[in-house]
């Protein structure tokens, strides 16, 4: 309910209308942002953005969620402290040099905090060239993964099959509504289909970021590095279909998760 709450003050502070910078889709980006509800294809998509000669992926981090505690939060106060542009300059300033220093190396910065969801205004205000990425996949996959996984830190609401669905309505509608504000710099790439038809599809995000096409999805598990997240193991492997339809082989024991999709709209 808290996170539902605040999903609606984010939206009613960062509005689609007269909010847009129609210049911002012809610069260079940035920065790339990568998101998506956990366990939805979200390190797959940074590893092979990191695997581009031109990339530096920062992984998780910390560094826009630092930039919002500095703002006084991620809604009304933060976007009233970046009416200047001085501050929206030294913010962006701040946060892209936070992203070198995790990263380790220059290049485009791809950061892939999965909780930035609520903190994509910010990004508008201070980065409006900045690409965002939205990782999504089938909603059973993606739940029934999000239900077996033991994660290091937070994602309470994995425990419960409704909480998980709740959660993933709730994100879903506040990325429907960063579409809108970013317009063209705002990408949709679906997890089956990337791992089905590679190839096809890193061609699109690569031609999306601005990035010359380069063979990412044949080296991107064999880069060197630290994975922190929950899909350590499977990204040191190469593309694979194992995913898709995980869960239809505990069918019979997954109704009631199959029913609070249904009851959230969401479609598996």
């Amino acid at each position: 309910q808290a996170y539902d709450a605040f999903a609606q003050r984010i939206i009613e502070a960062w509005p689609a209308t007269g909010n847009r910078d129609e210049g911002a889709a012809k610069k260079d980006p940035p920065a790339i942002l990568v998101l998506g509800v956990p366990r939805s294809g979200t390190t797959l998509v940074e590893r092979l953005l990191s695997a581009h000669s031109l990339c530096a992926g920062a992984g998780e981090n910390k560094a826009l969620w630092l930039v919002s505690k500095y703002l006084g939060g991620p809604d009304e106060a933060g976007r009233e402290k970046l009416q200047s542009a001085t501050t929206r300059a030294d913010m962006a300033a701040w946060y892209l040099s936070m992203l070198s220093a995790r990263s380790g190396r220059q290049g485009l910065a791809i950061d892939k905090s999965l909780r930035n969801e609520m903190r994509l205004g910010l990004i508008h205000a201070m980065l409006p060239g900045a690409r965002i990425v939205w990782c999504r996949r089938n909603a059973a996959d993606t739940a029934w993964s999000c239900y077996k996984t033991h994660f290091a830190e937070g994602n309470i609401w994995s425990h419960d099959f409704t909480d998980i669905a709740r959660f993933m309505r709730i994100y879903n509608g506040l990325m429907a509504h960063w579409r809108g504000v970013f317009g063209e710099n705002f990408f949709e790439l679906d997890y089956d289909r990337l791992v089905t038809c590679p190839r096809e599809q890193t061609r699109a995000l690569l031609d999306f970021c601005g990035l010359p096409d380069e063979p990412v999805e044949g080296r991107f598990s064999d880069q060197g590095g630290t994975v922190s997240t929950a899909s350590l193991h499977q990204v040191r492997q190469p593309l694979n279909t194992r995913g898709i339809g995980a869960w239809k082989r505990y069918d019979k024991h997954l109704q009631p998760m199959l029913k609070a999709l249904s009851q959230a709209g969401l479609e598996f």
